[in-house]
């Protein structure tokens, strides 16, 4: 189902990047100071890679690293992408299939931004709208067509406990499962 926004209307144009060689510690503060739950790794220009909250569990402290090492031993090298021009929902079902909440912009072999969950729903209002128009044009019930429509699009891993739910929310800029919300 397309929705007529691309994800230009809701990509960040200049989002916060280190480069490989920043330390794990550096990184992890910056995070936290700018609330971001990833943050894309930059050599000169070229994207190489993507640390996610994650990454942190799941590579610095299971491989017992020093928050002196560089962000590079734990960063993910970047393998899915999306186009600037691709619709909204298109990036929605990638994120979803590849299990990501963060996918770079590329445009060509160039990086022009960033998407993630966050700022996809940062415009979820127009879109709750839009698959409510298309639901009641095709006369189906809009109460069920529309829930089963967001609990596909929206699940995946809760940015807070790291589960899997199919029915994440935004609360406070993160995709989080009900369970969170009412922690």
């Amino acid at each position: 189902m397309k929705m007529g926004y691309v994800v230009a209307d809701a990509m960040t144009t200049k989002p916060l990047t280190v480069s490989p060689k920043t330390s794990i510690k550096e990184c992890a503060a910056l995070m936290k100071q700018h609330d971001v739950s990833s943050m894309l790794v930059k050599q000169d220009k070229e994207l190489v890679g993507i640390v996610t909250g994650k990454d942190y569990v799941y590579k610095a402290a299971v491989q017992g690293l020093s928050g002196g090492d560089p962000v590079s031993t734990i960063m993910s090298k970047v393998k899915y992408t999306v186009e600037p021009d691709a619709d909204i929902v298109d990036a929605l079902k990638r994120m979803n299939k590849y299990n990501v909440r963060h996918l770079p912009v590329m445009d060509d072999d160039e990086f022009v931004g960033y998407i993630t969950m966050t700022t996809i729903l940062k415009i979820e209002p127009q879109l709750f709208e839009l698959f409510a128009e298309k639901i009641e044009l095709r006369g189906i019930s809009p109460e069920s067509s529309l829930r089963d429509a967001f609990d596909r699009e929206l699940s995946g891993q809760c940015e807070s406990c790291g589960n899997y739910s199919s029915r994440l929310v935004e609360s406070e800029g993160r995709m989080v499962c009900p369970n969170c919300v009412l922690r």
